[in-house]
Protein backbone atom coordinates (compact mmCIF):
# COMPACT_ATOMS: atom_id res chain seq x y z
CA UNK A 1 0.00 0.00 0.00
CA UNK A 2 1.28 3.44 -0.82
CA UNK A 3 1.37 6.25 1.57
CA UNK A 4 3.02 9.92 2.04
CA UNK A 5 3.50 11.82 5.01
CA UNK A 6 1.16 15.20 4.42
CA UNK A 7 0.86 17.83 7.34
CA UNK A 8 2.80 15.53 10.40
CA UNK A 9 0.17 12.80 9.00
CA UNK A 10 0.79 9.43 7.41
CA UNK A 11 -1.61 9.34 4.44
CA UNK A 12 -2.30 5.93 2.73
CA UNK A 13 -3.91 5.39 -0.74
CA UNK A 14 -6.33 2.20 -0.42
CA UNK A 15 -8.65 1.96 -3.52
CA UNK A 16 -8.29 5.02 -5.40
CA UNK A 17 -8.72 7.18 -2.22
CA UNK A 18 -6.40 8.92 0.60
CA UNK A 19 -7.11 8.12 4.29
CA UNK A 20 -5.47 8.05 7.49
CA UNK A 21 -4.33 5.31 9.61
CA UNK A 22 -8.03 4.86 10.93
CA UNK A 23 -9.43 5.16 7.13
CA UNK A 24 -10.98 8.27 7.41
CA UNK A 25 -11.42 9.59 4.15
CA UNK A 26 -8.97 12.54 3.56
CA UNK A 27 -8.87 13.07 -1.02
CA UNK A 28 -8.79 11.05 -3.60
CA UNK A 29 -5.60 9.85 -5.77
CA UNK A 30 -6.68 10.56 -9.17
CA UNK A 31 -4.78 11.91 -11.88
CA UNK A 32 -5.02 15.41 -13.98
CA UNK A 33 -5.07 12.93 -16.79
CA UNK A 34 -8.02 9.87 -14.83
CA UNK A 35 -9.92 13.36 -14.09
CA UNK A 36 -10.14 14.63 -17.69
CA UNK A 37 -10.36 11.49 -19.21
CA UNK A 38 -13.87 10.81 -16.48
CA UNK A 39 -14.91 14.43 -17.50
CA UNK A 40 -14.73 13.66 -21.22
CA UNK A 41 -16.04 10.18 -21.28
CA UNK A 42 -18.09 9.82 -18.05
CA UNK A 43 -19.90 13.70 -18.05
CA UNK A 44 -19.96 14.03 -21.84
CA UNK A 45 -17.81 17.49 -21.36
CA UNK A 46 -16.31 18.83 -24.67
CA UNK A 47 -12.75 18.19 -25.03
CA UNK A 48 -11.79 22.17 -24.50
CA UNK A 49 -13.89 22.68 -21.44
CA UNK A 50 -12.09 19.69 -19.70
CA UNK A 51 -9.19 21.15 -20.48
CA UNK A 52 -10.28 24.41 -19.37
CA UNK A 53 -11.30 23.03 -16.07
CA UNK A 54 -7.94 21.42 -15.56
CA UNK A 55 -6.13 24.48 -16.59
CA UNK A 56 -7.67 27.94 -17.09
CA UNK A 57 -10.12 27.90 -14.44
CA UNK A 58 -7.86 26.88 -11.73
CA UNK A 59 -4.85 29.50 -12.18
CA UNK A 60 -7.96 31.97 -12.35
CA UNK A 61 -8.78 30.68 -9.23
CA UNK A 62 -5.45 31.54 -7.68
CA UNK A 63 -5.26 34.92 -9.55
CA UNK A 64 -3.02 33.59 -12.14
CA UNK A 65 -4.74 33.38 -15.31
CA UNK A 66 -1.95 36.40 -16.77
CA UNK A 67 0.65 33.89 -16.71
CA UNK A 68 -1.38 30.31 -16.84
CA UNK A 69 -4.06 28.14 -18.20
CA UNK A 70 -3.60 29.06 -22.08
CA UNK A 71 -1.43 28.25 -24.36
CA UNK A 72 -0.55 31.85 -25.47
CA UNK A 73 2.32 34.57 -26.29
CA UNK A 74 3.34 35.70 -22.94
CA UNK A 75 2.34 32.73 -21.16
CA UNK A 76 4.26 30.09 -19.28
CA UNK A 77 4.35 27.27 -20.85
CA UNK A 78 3.89 24.57 -18.66
CA UNK A 79 2.05 21.80 -20.54
CA UNK A 80 1.28 17.94 -20.38
CA UNK A 81 1.26 16.72 -23.89
CA UNK A 82 -1.28 13.18 -24.26
CA UNK A 83 -2.83 10.70 -26.38
CA UNK A 84 -6.17 12.32 -27.25
CA UNK A 85 -7.67 8.96 -28.13
CA UNK A 86 -6.12 7.08 -25.29
CA UNK A 87 -5.53 9.58 -22.69
CA UNK A 88 -1.79 8.58 -22.70
CA UNK A 89 0.82 10.70 -21.53
CA UNK A 90 3.15 12.00 -23.96
CA UNK A 91 5.27 14.25 -22.93
CA UNK A 92 5.94 17.24 -20.72
CA UNK A 93 6.90 20.63 -21.35
CA UNK A 94 8.25 23.36 -18.50
CA UNK A 95 7.96 26.85 -19.85
CA UNK A 96 7.97 25.59 -23.62
CA UNK A 97 10.96 23.33 -23.39
CA UNK A 98 10.12 19.73 -23.66
CA UNK A 99 11.74 18.00 -20.65
CA UNK A 100 10.44 14.33 -20.94
CA UNK A 101 8.54 12.08 -23.85
CA UNK A 102 7.10 9.74 -21.72
CA UNK A 103 6.73 6.95 -24.60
Amino acid sequence: MASFSFCGQTVYVREGRCVNADGTLGGSSLTMIEALRFGIEGMGLDEAEALRMASLYPARMMGQEDLFGRVAPGRTANLAIYDPASFTPLATADRGRVLRHLI
